[in-house]
């Protein structure tokens, strides 16, 4: 089992987009992850133009990774080098993450098309976009 730390995004320095976190047809995709993340880690190290980030160590292999959302989605990253060794750590986080409950919480970030604020309230994960 995993166990992980959140960390300063300075750690995630020359990381990259690893893979894209699926998330299907789950309604209000951004709150529903970040509600996740933050009922485990709390707020995010970093709200970003179009998103926000989380850094993480994990604990035994010391590789540290990423988990966010940007331009493109929601996604996990790591340095290119540790790519296949993180791929089971992201896997399992991923899937850990699935059986945690929402907590309220709420980020509100610029993008292209306005302001979007994400969250969960009464554990009921939303998206809502302004323009």
């Amino acid at each position: 089992m995993i166990q992980l730390k959140k960390i300063d995004d300075d750690f995630a320095k020359d990381t990259v987009r690893l893979e894209d976190r699926n998330n299907g047809f789950e309604k209000n995709f951004i709150g529903n992850f970040l509600s996740r993340i933050w009922a485990l880690y709390g707020p995010p190290n970093s709200i970003l133009y179009e998103g926000f980030n989380y850094t993480f160590q994990e604990k035994y292999s010391g590789l540290i990774f990423t988990a966010y959302c940007g331009a493109c989605g929601l996604a996990y990253g790591g340095k290119l080098e540790d790519e296949e060794a993180l791929k089971p750590i992201i896997a399992e986080f991923d899937k850990y993450l699935s059986h945690v409950k929402p907590v309220d919480c709420e980020i509100s970030f610029e993008t292209d098309f306005g302001v979007t604020k994400v969250g969960a309230k009464d554990g009921i994960p939303y998206d809502i976009y302004e323009e």
